[in-house]
């Protein structure tokens, strides 16, 4: 005695079935969704709580405070005082074709522009430099990020991290200037002091640089 809208039970059955799969489909594809934006989100905060940290306890001078208050507002550069090099010394490169280690003189520029000579003789005599780093846009690792960067690419294409190729190890107290589409560096100090020396100074040349050549005073970070 059913109704103008009543539906027999194998109808029934079969409109559960289907609301099953649909849920089933949604639910996974919501928790993969969800998990990047929470890994997202989590990378954005480590970010800002070392960059706080850091400020809390930096002995760099106001320079660096000034670039980071004028973040996204325009702004007029602060002109650096200094006319002699923020810091220098020996540290070893990975080269970017051989992927082979090797001792280069750095020489931080007081336009926060590093540049690497191939030993601290070719500098002193002024030969060019084998390569200048520009570091606006770039950021430091301390450790070795790139297997976590792979783990991260991995879970986006739905792959598990046992299937990624093995990386090749790092020497000690090695550090990255890691850019998302241009050359990333990967430098290793002495020591582990020098290491935390060198990377104080790197960060606070990313804070300050701008571009290449642009002579204007007005920049926007």
């Amino acid at each position: 005695m059913g109704g103008i809208g009543s539906i027999d039970a194998s109808t029934q059955d079969r409109i559960r079935d289907t609301i099953k799969v649909v849920l089933a489909a949604f639910l996974e594809q919501y928790q993969k969704s969800y998990g990047k934006v929470l890994l997202e989100n989590a990378r954005t905060m480590d970010v800002k709580r070392k960059r706080n940290e850091l400020l809390a306890s930096s002995k760099l001078p106001p320079l660096s405070m000034c670039s980071l208050a004028a973040e996204r507002r325009l702004t007029s550069r602060p002109r650096f005082i200094s006319k002699g090099n923020i810091m220098s010394g020996k540290l070893t490169k990975r080269g970017a074709k051989h992927k082979n280690w090797l001792e280069r003189h750095f020489v931080v520029r007081p336009d926060f522009r590093i540049d690497y000579f191939e030993s601290e003789a070719s500098y002193e005599a002024g030969q060019k430099p084998k390569g200048t780093i520009v570091p606006c846009g770039y950021s430091l690792c301390e450790d070795d990020a790139r297997h976590s960067r792979l783990a991260q690419m991995a879970g986006k294409m739905d792959s598990v991290c046992e299937d990624l190729p093995p990386l090749c190890p790092m020497p000690e107290h090695t550090f990255e200037l890691h850019h998302e589409t241009r050359r990333c560096y990967y430098i290793s100090a002495p020591n582990h002091e020098e290491k935390r020396r060198w990377i104080e100074v790197f960060r606070y040349c990313v804070w300050n640089c701008r571009n290449y050549t642009s002579d204007d005073p007005v920049a926007v970070r």
